[in-house]
């Protein structure tokens, strides 16, 4: 083949190459939209690197929060449910408390009957569904003689339930105290702002989170960051001190690459960092990246120490994810349910049941489209529940099983959710 032949050949090539980057280019940027919440660019619900806001979507996430008429921002909790809060479905009466509005409890516990208080995630305070349709609600309509005050906070972790209690909850005497903890909460637990951890959403969300310095829990970002930290911490080039003690925060997802300036590479990266996130999550929950199950441990050691003391007795209560029922009913488990199990904490997980509903249920009688329950799942939880709140449950206990009696407090132990 003569040089000009060769040369021509070459250019051909590379013409039509030019023109599939080309199409390709200009069909990615086709397809790419600004998120509103974040003000990122996004393909579907992947947030397209680099994850850095600019100050003005902070501060404008910032502003629509500040006449929430439910979610109120808490500098212990990092938000918190305002007292007579209303806002569609859900109602809190003045002490901040899911119920009917003009309900209000004592700080006394009842002279008849056993009252549960409950705190957690959105699992405990019911999200999607009517007030009556809680597991709290039907806990009480199942059994009169029980009192159940709800103060779970949607989206929190373990940490700001735990925080939840110790602020409010500790106020009203109780039989038992029930920990609700969704399995996401072992992600959560790691994490300071929730941007870093679902970069879809959550701009202005700052939260406290407990790290372990020689074994001993020690509470940082408290009082949680303002405005004009959420833009120091979101917007700088190197992290802070206090934002290296959070799990989510990438430094390769922070920077800005040379190649982004072409749309479908910039995609790729950005998808392939979404799928390592999700890998991520998958190795906390199968215990492979220990850090999330060991402070989730600690947190909850700390709150069954502190519900003694109260002179309760305490109760973990692990909701069912829906993407990890399978895992939740082997024969192994949840590690982080083994675990608490070994700490000789009392915990019912709540996967097993489920995980046998399915073969008579289908999966979207029990789970919400977003995977919260329905009022059918919350039925499930309060007859699984029940048993650990009036007696000890008949049958040989597991290892790490452990029985209480305080005070004329009903007996807990540790189980599965099969009845």
């Amino acid at each position: 083949m003569s040089t000009p032949s060769r040369f021509a050949k070459v250019l051909a090539t590379g013409a039509v190459l030019a023109l599939c980057v080309g199409g390709l280019e200009i069909a990615t940027r086709l397809v790419i939209r600004k998120n509103p919440t974040t003000g990122l660019d996004a393909l579907s619900r992947v947030t397209l690197l680099p994850l850095r806001p600019s100050e003005n979507a902070i501060r404008e996430a910032y502003a629509r929060t500040a006449n929430s008429t439910y979610l109120v921002r808490d500098q212990t909790m990092g938000w918190t449910i305002k007292p007579n809060g209303r806002a569609g479905e859900y109602s809190a009466n003045a002490q901040g408390i899911r119920t009917d509005p003009t309900r209000t409890f004592a700080a006394a516990r009842p002279t008849e009957g056993r009252r549960i208080l409950a705190v957690g995630d959105s699992f405990t305070h019911g999200d999607g569904v009517p007030l009556d349709a809680t597991w709290e609600a039907q806990l009480e309509a199942m059994h009169g003689d029980l009192e159940v005050l709800n103060l779970g906070g949607p989206g929190y972790g373990t940490d700001q339930a735990f925080l939840r209690w110790r602020k409010e909850g500790r106020a009203f005497e109780a039989h038992v105290v029930v920990l609700g903890i969704w399995p996401e909460n072992i992600a959560r637990n790691l994490n300071i702002l929730r941007f870093l951890m679902t970069p879809d959403a959550g701009l202005e969300m700052s939260k406290p989170r407990f790290i372990l310095d020689d074994g001993e829990l020690v509470l940082i970002n408290s009082p949680t960051l303002d405005e004009d930290g959420l833009v120091r911490a979101l917007t700088l080039g190197e992290p802070t001190s206090l934002m290296r003690h959070d799990f989510w925060r990438r430094e390769s997802e922070q920077t800005f690459r040379p190649y982004f300036h072409l749309s479908f590479l910039r995609v790729a990266a950005s998808v392939w960092a979404a799928y390592e996130r999700k890998q991520l999550r998958q190795q906390l929950y199968e215990g492979t990246r220990p850090e999330g199950n060991e402070i989730t441990v600690a947190i909850a050691r700390a709150f069954a120490r502190e519900v003694r003391a109260s002179g309760a007795s305490p109760l973990v209560l692990i909701m069912p994810m829906r993407e990890l029922l399978a895992l939740q009913a082997s024969p192994e488990g949840l590690p982080l349910v083994r675990a608490l199990k070994a700490e000789a904490i009392p915990v019912v997980d709540l996967g097993p049941s489920f995980f046998d509903a399915q073969r008579t249920s289908s999966v979207g009688d029990l789970f919400q489209p977003d995977g919260h329950l329905t009022r059918e799942g919350n039925a499930i939880v309060a007859r699984v529940i029940a048993p650990h709140l009036f007696g000890t449950v008949s049958g040989t206990a597991e290892s790490g099983t452990t029985t209480e009696s305080v005070d004329k407090t009903p007996s807990v132990e540790a189980s599965d959710s099969r009845p």
